[in-house]
């Protein structure tokens, strides 16, 4: 994400911070006193010593203990002195990196006061020495932990989406998932504690400590089980990166040696893919899905193989009944890919790129409903690249003519919501989109073998 992205999610956050302090000051004042300033003092000196502990580096720093100090600071201080204990601790951990110190120091202090709010029905800060029963403070403490932490990872999560583009669910599994029984430690274990500190003072300490150690083990196990799995996923990404390669060798590699033989089969191949690609994630789908398409666009054709030139020509044609041999080009191409590993599903959508809305396409007169949408974006790609490119029978149209080709045969040739599609992407690209001569509709070069060995 860019830049201006951050900085109005930081200026949203901090705006929402700095209201929800004013308001908490208006409507609650902030208690004075002693005690109060020396329990900040004693809350900001805990935060720092966990932040600074070893083995407690990373994005997920501090998760266990430090929630404990943090519940009781706000059981014992209310939001506005925690907010300045934690202040300290959460700029100095992230002072290389200006973003993430000022977005956890807004968040610290939006959860805060979100936690307090839910506090302060139960109970007022326990420093200020008004009696109450045990039952409140326990589930008035419990209740302000949950929305304290809830909140913390929330605004985390908010700040990954924004800062990397991370899907929420994907973050929530790494970065939240994990730590819920250290969470879920904390926060018992700081209600246990104020309910000892309303009774005896002392005794809150010590319970604070055994499940500060308790929730320290249960965040240290998730840290170690979510390092294994990060490990895990790198040699996952890096298999998938090889095979990848090795797909892109064996379709280039194949599509060349069509294209040797007019000049025009590999051009038309490499921009059906361009096209194929962009239409994929025009309509929704994700990366990984789009490179299939993409692939699957390059090697739409490979079925040609073994046919005389002039028929893959007459490929650019629209024509419900082409003639036998050309009406065998799709299943022949199915029939070459379905037994290569990965490709099983790809093979489904080259076997139907010339399928139609109407039912009147090949090999078996599929309808609408029934042609993938993944074949459906092929047929579209296809018919538009084989258009605008000139091969050595025809010249290219100009992309406005193509366009009317396209938009006259939407619903009956092509689905028409993928030619609505095409039709936003050409509106928005540059020149030499439109007409496929920019240089990202180069033929893709084949990767050397050596390299599939190398991960390069």
């Amino acid at each position: 994400m860019g830049q201006d992205h951050l900085r109005t999610c930081l200026s949203t956050l901090t705006a929402f911070a700095v209201t929800l302090v004013a308001s908490w000051v208006y409507w609650y004042g902030v208690p004075s006193g002693g005690r109060f300033f020396g329990g900040a003092i004693l809350f900001a000196g805990l935060a720092a010593v966990l932040r600074f502990l070893p083995g407690e580096t990373g994005a997920r720093t501090g998760i266990g203990p430090q929630d404990v100090v943090l519940v009781c600071a706000l059981a014992l201080l209310g939001p506005i002195w925690t907010s300045a204990a934690a202040l300290p601790a959460a700029f100095f951990t992230a002072s290389r990196d200006g973003w993430r110190a000022s977005c956890e120091a807004a968040s610290t202090v939006i959860a805060a006061c979100l936690a307090g709010m839910a506090f302060i029905p139960f109970y007022e800060p326990l420093l200020l020495g008004t009696p109450r029963p045990a039952p409140a403070i326990f589930y008035g403490t419990f209740l302000a932990g949950v929305v304290l932490i809830a909140s913390r990872d929330a605004a985390g999560l908010l700040l990954l989406r924004v800062r990397e583009g991370r899907p929420v669910v994907a973050s929530w599994r790494e970065s939240v998932q994990p730590y819920l029984p250290a969470h879920a430690a904390a926060v018992l274990t700081a209600s246990l504690a104020m309910v000892a500190f309303a009774a005896y003072e002392p005794a809150a300490a010590g319970v604070a400590l055994v499940g500060a150690a308790l929730s320290r083990i249960l965040a240290s196990r998730a840290r170690s089980q979510t390092e294994r799995l990060r490990a895990l996923q790198g040699r996952v990404r890096t298999l998938e990166e090889t095979l990848s390669k090795a797909n892109l060798w064996f379709a280039a590699t194949m599509i060349l040696e069509l294209g040797r033989r007019d000049g025009y089969a590999h051009r038309h191949a490499a921009a059906t893919a361009v096209y194929a690609r962009d239409l994929a994630l025009e309509l929704g789908l994700n990366e990984a899905r789009a490179a299939q398409v993409r692939l699957a666009a390059l090697l739409h054709d490979i079925g040609m193989s073994g046919f005389e030139s002039e028929l893959l020509l007459d490929a650019s044609r629209f024509e419900p009944t082409p003639r036998g041999e050309l009406a065998e080009h799709t299943s022949r191409g199915a029939e070459l890919l379905s037994p290569v590993p990965g490709f099983e599903e790809m093979a489904s959508w080259v076997l139907w790129h010339h399928e139609r809305p109407d039912g009147r396409g090949y090999p078996d007169g599929l309808r609408g409903p029934w042609i993938p949408l993944e074949a459906k974006i092929i047929a579209a790609a296809q018919a538009y690249a084989a258009l605008v490119l000139q091969n050595p029978h025809r010249k290219g149209l100009p992309p406005e003519e193509a366009r009317s080709r396209l938009v006259a045969g939407a619903g009956e040739e092509f689905d028409a919501s993928v030619v609505r599609a095409l039709l936003r992407i050409l509106d928005t690209e540059p020149e030499g989109y439109g007409d496929a001569s920019a240089p990202r509709f180069a033929f893709p070069e084949p990767p050397r073998p050596g390299s599939l060995r190398r991960g390069a």
